[in-house]
């Protein structure tokens, strides 16, 4: 859980849960509370997780550092 101040300068308490797992995507949810625990707000987002084989081609090329010339 994290205690934040939102750009009204209000206190806020966050926090995340990972969900069930289904293949290779987790859904995850995101609560935001005011400091006596109401919620204000439930964000869900899912993510698709690659395994190393599919995702290394894509991060050898986001890791080169392009030349000069």
């Amino acid at each position: 859980m994290s205690d934040i101040t939102d750009t009204a300068d209000r206190a806020l308490c966050v926090w995340h849960e990972a969900g069930p797992a289904t293949d290779d995507v987790v859904t995850f949810t995101g609560t935001t509370t005011d400091p006596y625990g109401t919620v204000l707000r439930i964000d869900r987002t899912s993510l698709r997780f690659l395994d190393v084989i599919s995702c290394a081609p894509a991060a050898e090329q986001a890791l080169r550092v392009p030349t000069r010339r």
